[in-house]
């Protein structure tokens, strides 16, 4: 069994005065890794990823979530002891703390802005993919792209906040195509 270790969380916001939208819009992330996969070099292997998106108290309801698995030992902070209810703060307290998203002090950036769907995904979730296409037109094809097979991928600029509007509008934040955001920052191995 292996636990997830996190190193750092962090979080921006869409604020309603930019987007357009109606209330201010998070997106909740964290830089971790299994403490039993490592690099070439030996050392831990970490990524960014998302654990969130929604509004204030949606992303901290997911968070709460993710706090329950501290219980079980899958889950734990890569330094000191680990409760549930620490981890909590430190997830409200990011969302609390949350810069714009394009503000440069965020720590990570959003590296591709796309959604990404293999064809597996594609037939699981059609009704969003659908939606996309809708808006967005028909996607990009790629080839390999972490051996998950050929990607149908739908670019969006998160620095438009009228784009990032849309977004927001068309996809509800409970789904899972937020997860296949690909986010990058200082600490990735």
């Amino acid at each position: 069994m292996s636990t997830h270790i996190i190193d750092q969380i962090a979080a921006v916001k869409f604020p309603k005065e930019r987007t357009g939208y109606y209330d201010d819009y998070y997106l909740l992330t964290m830089l971790s890794g299994d403490n039993n996969c490592f690099d070439q070099r030996g050392r831990r292997a970490r990524n960014w990823r998302p654990v969130a998106v929604g509004y204030h108290y949606r992303c901290l309801a997911k968070a709460v979530s993710v706090s329950a698995d501290v219980c079980g030992g899958m889950l734990r902070m890569a330094h000191g002891h680990t409760t549930p209810e620490s981890l909590i703060k430190k997830f409200r307290t990011a969302l609390d703390t949350a810069p714009d998203y394009d503000a440069p002090e965020r720590g990570f950036s959003i590296s591709e802005h796309a959604i990404t769907f293999t064809a597996e995904e594609k037939a699981k979730d059609k009704y969003y993919f659908d939606r996309l296409v809708e808006l967005k037109g028909p996607p990009e094809k790629r080839d390999n792209v972490y051996l998950r097979g050929d990607l149908e991928v739908f670019p969006f600029d998160f620095t438009q906040p009228r784009t990032a509007a849309q977004f927001i509008e068309h996809l509800p934040h409970d789904t899972v195509l937020w997860h296949h955001l690909r986010i990058s920052g200082p600490g990735a191995i």
